[in-house]
């Protein structure tokens, strides 16, 4: 009876202390929870702004700006280029960026003009969307590396987060580094800039923008009589299997003696209307080679040659 006792009070008072000592341990992580939480630094949280650290920073804009052609651009304007306005409501790249978008657009446009002189309205806004469009200027962005040193924030609602959010951050910071290198080096050294890296690394195919035109045949012949040359004449060049069941006709459009287009197709209907539209092709998108942008004028001592102007887009 005593034994038995004795081992119940034993028992009782090991799980007493087995109680106690997690009762302790638990108020002692609570405690240390607790202090963690009052020296907590918002700054250490994850964030999704690209670069924490002012250090690193700082660091990573140094290497952009040298890898990149703005060096020449001082860190404070530098750093003002690379931040969105989800990142600082005030001291942010908005009036850069719309700065920077005007720069591009005016020097794109002077070099589709003096380069492309005879392009219509539409193919030449098209020409022009290639070169400056938010999708030329994010892809630049991606390829210089300015994702790593941007600073800029993640939309947190449903409606923004279907956006791009981050193209378009780039897109804007990539408009704001021209702006910034025209306001803070002048027009030659943005120039130089947009020459370099959005006009001189891209192929322009313009083919495409006249396949939307209608009734190319008789687009050339108004483009003809405007002109005052002959008048345009198909002719077959070549033919294979006509009696079969896929044949291949090769046909050719000529003003006079001078053959203006050629095109191929199963029918002459449709080999005429191909070379009639290679014909409007090779007339509306010939390169001009031999000019001098209007911006450079004041680098010359003599007179000013100005680039040809083309002539309007034949009516029909």
């Amino acid at each position: 009876m005593f034994l038995s006792k004795s081992r119940s009070f034993i028992t009782q008072g090991v799980q007493f202390a087995r109680a106690t000592r997690a009762t302790s341990v638990s108020l002692f992580h609570s405690q240390r929870v607790i202090q963690q939480a009052a020296t907590f630094d918002a700054t250490s949280y994850p964030s999704n702004v690209t670069s924490t650290s002012t250090g690193t920073n700082i660091a990573a804009l140094y290497s952009f700006s040298h890898r990149s052609g703005f060096e020449q651009l001082s860190p404070e304007l530098l750093q003002q280029a690379v931040t969105h306005s989800t990142f600082d409501t005030k001291h942010n790249n908005q009036a850069l960026s719309f700065l920077g978008k005007q720069v591009i657009l005016y020097y794109a446009t002077e070099y589709l003009h003096c380069k492309y002189p005879h392009l219509p309205v539409d193919a030449f806004k098209y020409a022009t969307s290639v070169y400056t469009s938010a999708k030329a200027t994010t892809s630049l962005g991606y390829r210089l590396g300015l994702q790593h040193v941007m600073r800029w924030e993640r939309p947190q609602s449903i409606e923004d987060s279907v956006v791009d959010g981050q193209g378009y951050a780039i897109c804007s910071c990539i408009n704001a580094l021209v702006g910034a290198m025209y306001q803070e080096q002048g027009a030659d050294a943005a120039k130089q800039l947009v020459h370099d890296h959005l006009l001189s690394n891209k192929q322009l195919d313009l083919r495409s923008t006249f396949r939307r035109m209608e009734q190319p045949k008789r687009h050339l012949s108004a483009l003809l009589s405007r002109s005052k040359k002959p008048s345009a004449v198909s002719r077959l060049l070549s033919e294979t299997g006509r009696q079969s069941s896929s044949p291949v006709f090769v046909v050719g459009v000529f003003s006079g003696d001078e053959k203006l287009g050629e095109g191929f197709g199963s029918s002459l209907k449709m080999a005429e209307h191909r070379a009639c539209w290679d014909a409007l092709t090779s007339h509306y998108a010939q390169v001009h080679m031999d000019y001098m942008l209007p911006s450079d004028a004041h680098l010359l001592a003599g007179a000013y040659d100005p680039p040809v102007l083309g002539d309007t887009e034949a009516i029909i």
